[in-house]
């Protein structure tokens, strides 16, 4: 199952472990990522008008983007779900 490092305790993430490790693209992975906001000293590793993003295992998450734009708990998972798809996808590492 994957986990995600998360210092800052957002809630979204554990629900979304809670909900999705079963699914058929995650259930057999093994790996960790990191929660990164944009106050983090790893944010300048992505663009700060990105909602959700990935570097690695770094997972970025701008809450206060979401909320401007009202994005739902759910398409906040499907925003998390998209970035660890680019990141399980085979043909964007060669």
């Amino acid at each position: 199952m994957i986990s995600f490092t998360n210092a800052h305790n957002i809630q979204l993430f554990q629900d979304f472990i809670n909900r999705e490790s079963n699914s058929i693209i995650l259930r057999d992975k093994n790996d960790s990522f990191r929660v990164i906001l944009p106050d983090d000293f790893m944010s300048g590793i992505f663009n700060p008008d990105e909602y959700v993003s990935i570097n690695g295992n770094y997972i970025y998450y701008n809450e206060a983007r979401c909320n401007e734009i009202e994005l739902t708990d759910e398409e906040r998972f499907s925003c998390i779900a998209h970035e660890l798809g680019h990141y399980y996808d085979e043909t964007e590492k060669k």
